[in-house]
């Protein structure tokens, strides 16, 4: 756990040297400053950093070793798969992949914090204090389709459609669950008001209560026993409670500095089409996380709305005066940083990333296989 907490020292630390609040230069260096680390950390970890991971670099040794390569012989994605082969081209080295992947994914959430955040080192502060870091450490697939959505967020804001939905396709070529982002999308544009926040809530209540009964009718749809291996989700029940009252509070504070209003008679500005899109978010990210409370499997779609949370919470925000948004700052870092290390100590099996290690000897295998 130690490098991620020297992280979340060194950001503060960062952010009173560097000001990066005061020009575009100071906030492009302190991104720099935080995940140029944050990067070189998930491209130099040992397969053993994420439960995932061994499995990923499994399959990149088969892709690399199958001289009768075919889409069809792997249960992964096509945009993974194809990866894998091309990497293999370079080298047969797995570190490859990790390499590629991570820089690929912390480069997207860094980019999308620089371009989009209005607190940029609450935000790098929330990335990793919120467990998103060493989430995407484990979901190597979901992590990469996580980064296309975000990119394609940006463009979202800056009303690029046609660059947007191309984004968000790609994100279904790394994971097919990314498909959730494309259904919902529609969703997220409308107004919202607090009707639509009371329609939220009953729904989440009501597919909290009936979890079981979902879950059961997907396994029917898809053609499976079950959805989730009950003694996994037993023994992880209260923590996944404990994830759950954790995103409940987040929601409630971000909705009492970014209540749902009016739009003005001469038409929804461009922060109000923002603020909506945060909302729905944010209820859609509450409400997968209750799902899962008892469909683990179910939680997972969350990341992809949880991963927005850390420029949602700075931009709700963003109109609180002074004194009293240093001090509410304070209280979203306390917060979460108490959920990191409750996780990190009660429950590191979650991601796998607590302990981490680094193997520098795969790298250097790298260099060797392409330049010896």
């Amino acid at each position: 756990m130690l490098p991620y907490l020297a992280i979340l020292a060194f950001i503060p630390l960062a952010a009173v040297t560097l000001r990066p609040q005061e020009s575009k230069g100071t906030r492009l260096l302190f991104c720099w400053c935080i995940f140029g680390p944050l990067a070189f950390l998930a491209m130099v970890r040992s397969y053993t950093v994420g439960i995932d991971t061994s499995q990923f670099v499994t399959a990149y040794r088969e892709i690399g070793e199958d001289r009768n390569f075919s889409f069809s012989s792997y249960r992964y994605e096509h945009g993974f798969t194809l990866l894998c082969k091309i990497l293999n081209m370079i080298s047969p080295e797995s570190q490859l992949l990790l390499l590629v992947t991570g820089f690929f994914i912390i480069f997207s959430v860094g980019y999308t914090v620089y371009k989009m955040s209005s607190d940029v080192a609450l935000s790098a502060f929330l990335f990793v204090a919120m467990t998103n870091y060493t989430l995407y450490l484990n979901a190597m697939r979901q992590a990469i389709a996580i980064g296309f959505i975000l990119l394609g967020y940006c463009q979202v804001i800056q009303r690029k459609w046609f660059s947007a939905i191309f984004l968000f396709v790609c994100a279904t070529e790394f994971h097919q669950s990314a498909w959730l982002v494309l259904l919902c999308f529609v969703i997220t544009l409308l107004p919202f008001s607090w009707k639509t926040f009371t329609s939220y809530i009953v729904v989440t209540v009501i597919c909290f209560v009936g979890s079981a009964q979902l879950s059961a009718s997907l396994s029917a749809i898809l053609g499976k026993e079950r959805l989730y291996d009950p003694t996994f989700m037993g023994a992880n029940y209260f923590g996944a409670l404990i994830r759950l009252l954790f995103t409940l509070s987040i929601v409630l504070l971000c909705f009492l500095y970014l209540p749902p209003r009016r739009p003005a008679s001469g038409g929804r500005s461009n922060l109000t089409r923002t603020a909506s899109l945060y909302q729905h978010i944010l209820m859609l990210w509450l409400l997968f996380v209750a799902l899962g409370v008892r469909v683990e499997i179910l939680a997972r779609l969350s990341y992809y709305f949880g991963a927005m949370v850390i420029l949602i919470i700075p931009f709700a925000l963003r109109s609180v005066p002074q004194p009293e948004r240093s001090y509410v700052r304070v209280g979203f870092c306390a917060v979460c940083l108490a959920y990191f290390l409750i996780i990190g100590i009660a429950r590191p099996e979650w991601h796998g990333a607590i302990p981490y290690h680094t193997d520098f000897s795969s790298v250097a295998n790298i260099f060797r296989s392409i330049f010896c």
